[in-house]
């Protein structure tokens, strides 16, 4: 075969390979595109400008777009927003380095959401070393990356301490909680072996439950001391379990140093508590249930006679003599139903001695709360018993001395109640101890003289003072007796007051003897009277209302600044709140001393009481009916309609105290003429004339004569001590007092109670004023007021309330200063706003120099009380505009407006 033949074999030997080549070629091909098809994850090839040039069936499915609407189209029109630029900006560099790892970009898909990708690429070149295009995988990370947040979440969410740590001693994550607990960072507490903030005499029994947990359990459970940033140790309690395989431990933490504080604070509790009862000067036993001793101090032994070992495993009742047995067993049974108590008994000593003891028992309860045996400590009390013999001696002493001699004795305790007369005293009034103790010898003052005599008594009492008194005592005939009567203050042996003892002479014949000297003797008596109630309430209320004055003013205003929401909302609001009831009790003082300023009014008593109803029955509550009965063709009152509240608010809140469950309050009017027949039934009191009749009568509980004749009395109260002050009748009989009216209460026991209160007719009727009138709103001004207060901080405080509501105020602290500020103001004044009472001249005499200056200068008053400057006898005169102290910044603004003119 010649050259040529074998170049033609050649050739087609070569081009049959080359056909081989492109068949296998063309195989791969299609299992390339079939892989490629068919792959799990997205692929996507990129231009140089990095548009798609392809796109696989899982990019497809993954973003929901076709390759149609895909190919040829950029990259980053199927990004979110936030991340075009950073792609734009980064594709060069992709190009440039070649390789991209993990890069994640978030991508809209067609249905408009988005998914949240990591891609891993590569750039593509030819033979010569060129961009041809690019090769990239991405995978969705969306569920993953959820996963994770929320992991994280939960991680920092767990309140104890949750950390990962490594065997190799490394913290690899902890939550926040780790920071708050120990003040160091999470890079500070994962950069360094953890051994490193380990007490050093922890880290040996940290290492040993580490390397080598118990064999069995999956949780190791340890505790430990870690190093605070500020130095100190707290305490670790770490329940730990190890994951197989990856040299990784999970753990949570809790901080118990509290918890091992307290612990040790119990342990030298317990130990402290040993040391009391092994040392004290009382016996101290306990017992089981059964009554046998199962532990006794050596003070008690040494009491009885005994060694300890002598008493224990013993009844305690073995102790007790045959005649006190009965008194221990009742003791035990007591003891049994859970009841502690004290009680005296006899013990009988190893020597045969009786020793006087009183027992504390307290039960002793198990963890089932079943009774577990006593508790009882024993206090030798041989000395006190020689103590009351002795005082029973001199007791009798003193009663014989006390029956034997000339003067009437008496005794009270420190609830100024009497508890003890002599014999002289109870043949001289002919009654019985039972008749006289507490406040029953007053029935036998002269009626003119009994509020003298309390006055007087009260007084003294309160001041702890010696006193003497003169007044009129029913002797058993009848006749009335004029005795002197002197009372000192007694004090035990520790010097705390114990009440009062006094004695009493006869003194009528001197009496009758000096007859001149007993008016001179009345009349100091009654003035000493007044005296004590105008102390008790006139000249609190000056100083206090102004101190009140205050209070409510900056709370109110401080509320006003202070949302609701704020922390010291509430403890504001208390204030303001308290202050308001204090401004209440002193008014209630006022009014029974008849210092109480009112501005009477002509009203109809029954459209009056029929404003009221509504609050009266929210007042008594669901369980009284509340009947209101008017009388028909009733005159007209003249009086302040907020006394009208006052007297009903506090008859029925009596009564509803008086009615245990369900009931009835019956209000009634009617008009009654009084004539002079009824003027001297016993009722010297009232001025014949016609009267509005205002009854109100409950089906309560009653009351008998003793607490009928003293229902009047200021700080008298059949109430707890908790329930009530004592004041309400006495300010509702200030109050009809004050308007020339009388009152009468009828009741019995188990009968109910009847109060008939009588006011005078007004005529004529020309003022129809009543509670129906329209509430005043809260309106701003614009004017100047002169302010005139010698109180400092009332002075600022109204100040600042009248600034808020927008009037210029000029303060002065003087009438002086004001009348200067009155003379060089260029402007107009057209309010004067001045305290009654002040140094140097009051606030009448102030306002009658300034009107010289400014003819139409507008008076308002304010004090706590008038002194009679601006009122008769506390009614105001008409014309005169007034505002009581305390006032809040509503009743100032309503009042101010008033005066201005609306």
């Amino acid at each position: 075969m010649d050259n040529k033949d074998e170049n033609i074999a050649a050739l087609e030997k070569r081009l049959a390979g080359m056909e081989k080549h492109q068949t296998d070629l063309v195989a791969e091909n299609v299992l390339l595109r079939q892989l490629y098809e068919r792959a799990p994850l997205g692929y996507q090839s990129l231009d140089e400008n990095g548009c798609f040039l392809t796109v696989n069936q899982a990019w497809v499915d993954a973003l929901g777009y076709s390759r149609e609407e895909v190919i040829g189209f950029n990259f980053g029109d199927f990004l979110h927003s936030d991340w075009k630029t950073h792609f734009m900006d980064n594709f060069p560099r992709f190009k440039a380095i070649g390789e991209i790892l993990g890069v994640e970009f978030e991508m809209v898909k067609k249905d408009g959401t988005f998914i949240l990708v990591s891609f891993h690429g590569k750039i593509g070149k030819n033979l010569q070393g060129d961009f041809q295009q690019t090769h990239c995988i991405f995978q969705d990370i969306t569920e993953l990356r959820r996963v994770q947040e929320e992991y994280k979440l939960f991680f920092d969410l767990v309140p104890d301490m949750v950390c990962i740590a490594s065997t190799d001693g490394y913290l690899k994550k902890v939550n926040g909680v780790w920071q708050t607990v120990l003040g160091f960072s999470e890079e500070e507490l994962l950069a360094v072996p953890f051994l490193d903030f380990l007490h050093p005499d922890d880290n040996e029994n940290t290492l040993a439950h580490i390397n080598s947990p118990p064999a069995g359990e999956s949780t190791i459970r340890f505790s430990n001391r870690y190093r605070h940033k500020n130095g100190s140790y707290r305490w670790f309690e770490w329940h730990a379990t190890p994951s197989v395989g990856k040299n990784l431990l999970f753990a949570v933490v809790r901080d118990v140093t509290e918890k091992k504080k307290n612990e040790e604070a119990l342990r030298e509790l317990k130990e402290f508590n040993e040391y009391i009862v092994q040392t004290m000067n009382e016996g101290v036993v306990l017992t089981d249930s059964t009554g046998i001793v199962t532990f006794i101090n050596p003070e008690l032994a040494a009491l009885l006679g005994y060694g300890p070992k002598e008493l224990v495993g013993r009844p305690w009742l073995d102790f007790v003599p045959p005649d006190q047995q009965a008194i221990g067993r009742a003791a035990d049974e007591r003891r049994k139903s859970l009841q502690a108590d004290r009680y005296e008994i006899e013990l009988q000593r190893k020597d045969g001695e009786r020793l006087p003891v009183l027992i504390g028992g307290t039960p002793r309860i198990d963890a089932r709360g079943l009774f577990d045996g006593m508790l009882g400590v024993f206090t030798d009390i041989t000395g006190r018993k020689q103590i009351e013999v002795a005082l029973r001696e001199s007791e009798q002493n003193f009663r014989t001395l006390s029956d034997t001699g000339m003067a009437l004795i008496w005794t009270s305790g420190v609830d100024k109640l009497c508890n003890y007369f002599n014999k002289i005293w109870f043949e001289f009034t002919g009654r019985t101890l039972e008749q006289e103790k507490g406040h029953g010898w007053l029935e036998g003052v002269h009626p003119d003289d009994m509020q003298g005599c309390l006055d007087i008594y009260v007084g003294a009492f309160d001041r702890q003072e010696e006193f003497s008194m003169v007044y009129r005592l029913r002797r058993h005939d009848g006749e009335y007796r004029w005795l002197l009567d002197k009372g000192c203050p007694r004090y035990n042996s520790q010097g705390a007051f114990v009440g009062y003892i006094g004695h009493c002479l006869d003194v009528t014949e001197l009496k009758r003897a000096e007859a001149e000297r007993e008016k001179l003797q009345v009349q100091l008596i009654q003035a000493q009277k007044m005296e004590s109630v105008g102390r008790l309430a006139g000249g609190v209320a000056h100083d206090f209302n102004n101190m009140l004055g205050v209070i409510l003013g900056y709370s109110e205003m401080a509320l006003d600044n202070v949302e609701e929401n704020n922390p010291i909302h509430l403890p504001l609001k208390g204030i303001h709140q308290a202050a308001l009831r204090s401004a209440d009790l002193t008014r209630q003082l006022l009014t029974f001393a008849r210092k109480q300023t009112i501005a009477p009014k002509v009203l109809d008593l029954n459209k009056t009481i029929e404003g009221m109803l509504a609050m009266l029955r929210r007042l008594i509550g669901e369980n009284i009916d509340l009947a209101w009965l008017p009388g028909k063709n009733l005159g007209q009152s003249k009086l302040d309609p907020s006394q009208i509240d006052q007297i009903l608010a506090n008859l029925c809140v009596n009564a509803r105290d008086a009615i245990p469950d369900t009931g009835e309050i019956v209000i009634e009017t009617s008009s009654i003429e009084i004539d002079d027949g009824f003027h001297t039934a016993g009722y010297e009191e009232c001025n014949p004339g016609k009267y509005i009749l205002l009854s109100v009568t409950d089906t309560g509980c009653g009351m008998n004569s003793e607490e009928t004749s003293h229902i009047f009395e200021p700080f008298y109260t059949t109430k707890a001590n908790s329930e009530g002050t004592g004041l309400g009748l006495a300010t509702v009989y200030g109050i009809v007092r004050q308007n020339n009216g009388f009152i009468n209460v009828y009741s019995e026991p188990g009968c109910g109670t009847t109060f008939k209160i009588y006011l005078p007719e007004h005529l004529p009727a020309t003022d129809h004023s009543s509670r129906g009138e329209a509430v005043q709103k809260v309106t701003p001004g614009s004017e100047t007021i002169l302010l005139v207060e010698d109180e400092e901080m009332i002075l600022h405080m109204t100040t600042k309330m009248l600034e808020r509501l927008g009037y210029q105020v000029l303060p002065a602290s003087s009438p002086n200063e004001a009348i200067s500020l009155a003379r060089e103001y260029p402007g107009e004044i057209q309010l004067l706003l001045t305290d009654v009472v002040m140094p140097g001249m009051n606030g009448r005499d102030l306002a009658a120099n300034l009107v010289s200056l400014y003819p139409g200068l507008q008076r308002l008053f304010m004090s706590g009380y008038t002194a009679n400057v601006i009122a008769h006898h506390g009614v105001l005169e008409e014309g005169v505009h007034f505002i009581q102290k305390p006032f809040s910044r509503k009743d100032l603004a309503v009042k101010v407006r008033e005066v201005l003119g609306g």
